[in-house]
């Protein structure tokens, strides 16, 4: 089954649920120069793509997931590293339909950075250690 196009052609992005019945892209790039701050939301109900709230950050090659505070137990969408003409420590929380700030990486451990082959050209990929 096909489901309708992205607004624009995407690579070194993330994606996460946001509901039951959404899904976020978040972030792009083509080259290290090339980063976008635009995200994108697919409502599995009505099949169609519009765009989301920007990221304050800039960034490609990131990473996102699904967070439970330990105390709250409330769940948190998070976006956290990659780059943007160099690393990123910055990580960015969903709230209200739009991202705050986060807490720093305090630490990137680049001996376990990965190399990614890509249409005919490779790019890094950090492992980030959270300190």
């Amino acid at each position: 089954m096909q489901g309708p196009e992205l607004p624009i052609a995407l690579d070194r992005h993330t994606m996460i649920n946001i509901g039951i019945d959404k899904t976020v892209v978040i972030g792009r790039g083509h080259t290290e120069y090339d980063t976008s701050a635009q995200t994108f939301i697919y409502n599995h109900n009505h099949g169609n793509w519009s765009y989301g709230p920007l990221l304050i950050q800039a960034r490609c090659d990131h990473a996102a997931g699904i967070v439970t505070d330990e105390v709250t137990h409330e769940t948190h969408k998070i976006v956290t590293g990659g780059y943007s003409g160099g690393y990123l420590k910055s990580t960015e929380i969903l709230k209200g339909g739009s991202w705050t700030l986060g807490k720093k990486i305090d630490k990137i451990d680049i001996t376990r950075m990965k190399v990614n082959s890509f249409q005919d050209r490779e790019h890094v990929t950090p492992c980030l250690a959270l300190a």
